[in-house]
């Protein structure tokens, strides 16, 4: 199957032939799935420092009473 057109960059790959614009939806699908696992990775840490700082705190005036 051969599906080139002019100024069209086309990829193939045995079953699959993308076009241009379906490469670059795919290339952001995937950098939007790493951006989500770096801000969970970010909102997990702010989240193990907050109840950390909470646990020393509490410590702090559990011993100060």
């Amino acid at each position: 199957m051969n599906m080139n057109r002019d100024n069209e960059h086309i990829f193939n790959n045995d079953e699959y032939t993308y076009d241009e614009n379906q490469l670059k939806h795919i290339k952001m699908q995937n950098d939007l799935i790493r951006l989500i696992r770096v801000l969970d990775d970010c909102i997990e840490n702010v989240d193990n420092f907050y109840c950390y700082t909470m646990k020393k705190q509490f410590l702090a005036t559990s011993t100060n009473n």
